[in-house]
């Protein structure tokens, strides 16, 4: 019983500690689509930290940095430091 009751917690609960991640590629897409293209880079820059496999953030960072005028080398530089941690 005492299993059960734990494994029905975290079940319910799991959605109460959602990924940040989800939370900072959604606030990334939103500065992206406002023009804040400053804070979009931050936030989608943390979520490329927590997952660096993550496509729409990497796809919202080279938007970004495109916007911001950033050439080609500065993103990939940006990425390498990404990568390294």
């Amino acid at each position: 019983m005492k299993t059960l009751s734990i494994i029905a917690l975290l079940l319910f609960a799991s959605p109460l500690f959602a990924a940040p991640e989800d939370d900072f590629l959604k606030l990334g897409k939103e500065r992206l689509n406002s023009g804040k293209y400053d804070k979009a880079v931050q936030l989608f820059t943390r979520v490329v930290k927590i997952n660096p496999a993550n496509a729409e953030a990497q796809k919202g960072l080279g938007i970004a940095f495109f916007r911001l005028g950033a050439d080609v080398g500065q993103q990939l530089a940006v990425c390498l430091a990404l990568l390294r941690g």
